[in-house]
């Protein structure tokens, strides 16, 4: 099975921390869901306002 471009972006939340503007602008840009994994497990998804409302949340 090949890499697929619609899967969201899976970082520990440790880069979320050192790197938070950049996480930020790069939602914003790419409109794409961030997966945050802490301890091996993923408790928290990072999206776009815009993007969250055009799937009509």
């Amino acid at each position: 099975m090949g890499f697929r471009s619609d899967m969201p972006q899976v970082k520990p939340i440790s880069y979320l921390k050192a790197n938070a503007a950049e996480v930020l602008a790069r939602l914003a840009e790419g409109r794409k869901p961030l997966v945050i994994a802490q301890n091996g497990e993923a408790p928290a998804v990072l999206q776009d306002v815009l993007a969250r409302r055009l799937l009509g949340a």
